[in-house]
């Protein structure tokens, strides 16, 4: 950045140089995918115990076989 102010480059004309905005945009993607990346799995997790609730939960279960006392 300060090799452009040295040039008296405008803050226009360098985002608009292929270098600097292939740069922004990385910074911007990642930081999208950074924010996203817990609510997306905590959704997904979610979703996976719930299907699996059987297996969780063991007082839920349905007794097909009867207990045996002994």
């Amino acid at each position: 950045m300060m090799l452009f102010m040295t040039k008296n480059s405008s803050f226009i004309r360098i985002m608009n140089l292929k270098l600097v905005a292939a740069e922004v945009m990385r910074t911007v993607v990642g930081s999208i995918g950074l924010v996203l990346v817990a609510p997306i799995t905590a959704v997904v997790g979610g979703w996976i115990l719930s299907l699996n609730t059987e297996y969780f939960l063991p007082e839920r279960r349905k007794k097909s076989v009867p207990e045996v006392r002994r």
